[in-house]
């Protein structure tokens, strides 16, 4: 190794990495240079680890963009962390990963779907290979309709509160009166207000016992013009 250090005027110790594309970086501490003299280092790479992920649903189907994240933990390098997204198949590749040396491997790709993850332990040269599952995630879906026509609500505001009196908001309802809350917990019971321009509140709650998605009663709001409106029959 012939590298342009030029130590101190005096006697010191250094700290020396090397490291090339396709290898595993090595460390030679606490190098003695005294000034004006040439310091020959031999350094032994090892190749390089890599981890493939395929990353597939419930039914065994690929997901792709989803965003793959290896962290090391150990070794040279500990703390740092390397990306990757799947492509159509459902397949990532995190390649030139230090070695020997763990990491916590994550896959999320958005709400709807709960993250998955590993621990791997690589030697040099390893080459790894795992399948991981983003089940869907437990959440609400249900419809919020007039009570007089039948007919459905849209930009009607969900307000949602939990066990813990959590109150998520900025849901709304679509053309179709329908909407979705994600980040739900399961076993939980939940309440669900619905609030429209023009309608009284309606109100409902739903028990959340499993993964996937949990229909909500129907949720009918009633037009304020009919609150308390009332029949007169003249005989």
């Amino acid at each position: 190794l012939n590298a342009g250090v030029w130590p101190e005027p005096d006697f010191a110790l250094y700290d020396v990495l090397a490291w090339a594309e396709g290898y595993s970086a090595v460390l030679q501490t606490d190098v003695g240079m005294h000034p004006q003299t040439p310091t020959v280092l031999n350094f032994l790479l090892p190749a390089a680890a890599s981890i493939s992920v395929l990353v597939t649903d419930e039914l065994s189907s690929p997901i792709a963009g989803a965003l793959v994240c290896a962290l090391q933990t150990d070794g040279i390098g500990a703390g740092s962390s390397v990306w990757a997204e799947t492509d159509s198949s459902g397949e990532a590749v995190l390649a030139n990963l230090q070695a020997p040396g763990t990491y916590q491997v994550s896959v999320g790709l958005d709400v709807s779907r709960l993250p998955a993850g590993g621990t791997y332990a690589l030697a040099p040269g390893d080459s790894v290979s795992d399948e991981l599952v983003l089940i869907l995630a437990p959440r609400i879906s249900g419809v919020v309709q007039d009570s007089i026509t039948g007919l459905p609500i849209a930009g009607a505001s969900i307000y949602v509160t939990g066990p813990d009196s959590e109150i998520q908001s900025d849901v709304g309802t679509d053309a179709e009166g329908r909407y979705r809350v994600y980040g739900v917990r399961s076993p939980a019971t939940y309440s669900i207000e619905a609030v429209a321009a023009g309608y009284l509140l309606a109100s409902t709650s739903v028990q959340v016992s499993g993964q996937g998605e949990t229909e909500a009663p129907l949720l009918k709001a009633t037009p304020e013009e009919h609150h308390g409106a009332y029949l007169l029959v003249l005989l």
